[in-house]
C-alpha cells in the first residue's frame, strides 16, 4: 500500500535530502518529529501563501461583503480558498434573514482561482429580479453601495482525491483472448475502468486505463478474468496535487531543516577548530564545516528554485484579488 499522505517525510528524505548526512552531534539520526515539524510548517505556509488547500474539506458559510458595483456585474466574488471543487450554496443575508438564495445551477466558478459569479436565465426568484437590460435588482439592497458580511457561500475545496493513474502487468499469464475482462475492485473509491491488451500468443501484455476513478483511500485490487489464467496486475495511485506545488513544500521544508542542522552541528561561523592532542578535535570541526558548507550550497539552490516556483504558482492560483468594476 502506498503512503497516502500527500506530503510525507519519506519523500522528503528520499528525494530532496538524498545524499545529505543528517545526524546530530552524537552521530544519531534526527527523530521523525523533527522532519514532520518543518514539513507541516512548510505545508501551512504554502497553503496560506497561495490560499489553497492541499487536502479536501468544506468551507461553510464563508462571509463576503456586498459591493454594489460587484452586484451589478453578476455578483462577482473572490472566494478565500482554492482550488474550488464545487459551490453548493450562495445566499444574501440581511441580519438573520436570508433574502436571496442563488440556485446552484446559476453559479459559475473559476476553480483554480476561486472567482465566483452567477449567471441566471430570466425571470424573478426569491426577491431577485432580472431587468430587461440584463441587470440584477433586489428592492432591499438596490439602495446600498456597500454592506458588510452580506453574502454567505458554502463550497468544497482541495485537490482531487486519489485516483488510479496506471496499471502495471506483473505476470502476463497464458491462454487469454480478446474477451479478457479487467475489474478494479475495493480501495474505497469507484469509477476506474480498464481494458486488457492481449497478444496473439494469449499473453496479457499491458492494460489500458480508460477511466481514473476517484476517492480511493488504498490501492484497489486488479482482477483479470477470461479464458486464460495466471495474469496479474497492480494499480498505481496518484493524487491531484500539482507536482510543482509539492516541490515548493518539500524545498521550503528542506531549507529550514538544513539551516537548522547546519547551526546545530557546526555552530555559527565555524571553519576549523583547535588542534587536540591527537588532532581529532580539528578533524571533527573541519568535517562539521564541510557539512555546513554543503548544506549552504543546497539551501541556496533550493531558495532560487523557490523564487521561480513562487512566480509560477502565484499566476496559477492567486489570479485577480479585486472585484469587477
Amino acid at each position: 500500500m502506498p503512503d497516502l499522505k500527500r506530503i510525507n517525510v519519506d519523500t522528503l528524505k528520499s528525494i530532496y535530502l538524498l545524499g545529505i548526512s543528517l545526524k546530530d552531534s552524537d552521530g544519531k539520526d534526527y527523530p521523525e518529529e523533527f522532519f514532520r515539524h518543518y514539513l507541516d510548517s512548510a505545508k501551512e505556509t504554502t497553503q496560506n501563501t497561495f490560499r489553497v488547500s492541499l487536502d479536501a474539506h468544506t468551507v461553510v458559510d464563508e462571509e463576503h461583503d456586498f459591493f454594489g458595483s460587484d452586484y451589478a456585474n453578476w455578483a462577482y466574488l473572490k472566494l478565500f480558498k482554492r482550488p474550488v471543487k464545487k459551490v453548493s450554496s450562495m445566499g444574501m443575508w440581511f441580519g438573520a434573514e436570508e433574502i436571496l438564495k442563488v440556485p446552484e445551477n446559476w453559479l459559475k466558478v473559476t476553480k483554480l482561482t476561486g472567482e465566483l459569479q452567477f449567471m441566471p436565465g430570466s425571470g424573478a426568484l426569491e426577491g431577485l429580479i432580472i431587468t430587461r437590460s440584463g441587470g440584477l435588482f433586489n428592492p432591499l439592497v438596490s439602495a446600498y453601495a456597500y454592506a458588510p458580511k452580506m453574502w454567505k457561500v458554502t463550497y468544497d475545496i482541495g485537490f482531487s482525491d486519489y485516483k488510479v493513474s496506471s496499471i502495471n502487468v506483473v505476470s502476463g499469464g497464458s491462454g487469454y483472448t480478446s474477451n479478457t475482462q479487467v475489474s478494479i475492485l475495493n480501495g474505497g473509491g469507484s469509477g476506474a475502468y480498464a481494458e486488457a491488451v492481449v497478444n496473439v500468443e494469449g499473453v496479457v501484455t499491458s492494460i489500458n486505463l480508460l477511466e481514473y476513478g476517484i476517492g480511493y483511500t488504498s490501492t484497489p485490487n486488479v482482477i483479470i478474468t477470461g479464458s486464460g489464467s495466471g495474469a496479474e496486475a497492480v494499480a498505481v495511485l496518484s493524487d491531484g496535487v500539482p507536482e510543482n506545488m509539492k516541490e515548493y513544500v518539500y524545498k521550503m521544508a528542506s531549507v529550514s531543516i538544513l539551516e537548522k542542522v547546519g547551526q546545530l552541528i557546526a555552530g555559527a561561523g565555524v571553519s576549523g577548530g583547535s588542534i587536540g592532542l591527537d588532532g581529532l578535535s580539528q578533524a571533527l570541526n573541519l568535517t562539521k564545516a564541510a557539512n555546513a558548507s554543503a548544506f549552504a550550497a543546497t539551501c541556496t539552490d533550493y531558495k532560487n528554485d523557490l523564487k521561480e516556483l513562487y512566480e509560477v504558482l502565484s499566476k496559477a492560483y492567486n489570479g485577480m484579488n479585486f472585484g469587477v468594476v
